[in-house]
């Protein structure tokens, strides 16, 4: 579907960034296929961040002023200055492209900045834009499996990692393992068909190693519908207990980047609440 044309736009840019219509646009404006403006990190994200935004949601395809820009971050309440919005470009690199422009009324040229494509590879990259990876797991090479294939998973996990799985067994350790790099590292669960006292003595020799694990009985298990994995970073949907990884086919779904913020907060939000009323593994 095209674009309605806009009153500001004269079909290759914005005409005035003064212009009421254009201002209260850029101030409402959802921008879902773009970066959460809460989770920028530096000031010269947020440069780019604009200029991108300018660039694709509103097809301005000039380039800008420092000054230019410090009005349009301001409409979207984000303060900088334009000594503070040239130092940034400064250090952008080819991330940015500059141009020399001098108008009539200048003593001197000014250099006017647009966004390069690896400006935005780098926000895509940094705040993973909607990245979703599937992995099939065949159930006929079951040491490959967890051996080749959660490693694939668990170097995406940055920070805190949440496990839920209704059942537990030694098995568990061999996943587990790949995600000691968590800060926590904790487990919920619920019940299992094994020896349990053998499971706590395995489950004390495996934290001698990975002192920053914690496994917590759940009493309502069978509430523990769903198999999933939440990191700072990620959620990961597992399709089979993470005990018996590679015996059965199944599979593996990656989702990061702040199309899924949501979902990773409710399901933290709950598994939180579960994690307060479970017990410790004595």
């Amino acid at each position: 579907m095209a674009k309605i044309r806009k009153s500001y736009h004269d079909g290759e840019c914005v005409m005035n960034f003064m212009h009421y219509g254009f201002q209260k646009d850029l101030r409402k404006a959802k921008l879902e296929n773009f970066p959460d403006q809460r989770n920028l990190k530096t000031p010269l994200d947020e440069v780019l961040w604009m200029l991108w935004v300018m660039r694709d949601h509103f097809d301005h395809h000039h380039p800008q002023y420092a000054s230019e820009i410090v009005e349009l971050l301001e409409i979207r309440s984000i303060a900088s200055t334009e000594l503070s919005i040239e130092k940034a470009l400064d250090r952008a690199g080819n991330r940015v492209m500059r141009k020399k422009f001098n108008e009539q009324d200048d003593l001197e040229n000014r250099t006017v900045y647009k966004i390069s494509e690896k400006g935005i590879s780098y926000l895509k990259k940094k705040y993973a834009l909607s990245e979703i990876k599937a992995l099939i797991i065949g159930g006929t090479k079951p040491w490959t499996d967890r051996h080749l294939t959660w490693p694939k998973i668990a170097t995406e996990l940055k920070g805190r990692i949440c496990i839920v799985d209704k059942f537990y067994g030694s098995g568990c350790f061999d996943t587990l393992k790949y995600f000691k790099h968590g800060s926590p590292l904790q487990f919920l669960t619920g019940k299992t068909s094994e020896n349990q006292s053998a499971f706590i003595r395995e489950l004390k020799d495996f934290q001698k190693e990975v002192p920053s694990l914690e496994v917590r009985l759940f009493s309502a298990h069978d509430e523990l519908h769903d198999r999933y994995i939440i990191s700072d970073n990620a959620l990961v949907i597992v399709g089979h207990g993470i005990k018996d990884i590679g015996k059965k086919e199944s599979f593996l779904i990656l989702l990061k980047g702040d199309s899924t913020a949501d979902l990773r907060k409710t399901l933290l939000e709950k598994f939180e609440m579960r994690w307060k009323i479970s017990a410790p593994f004595a």
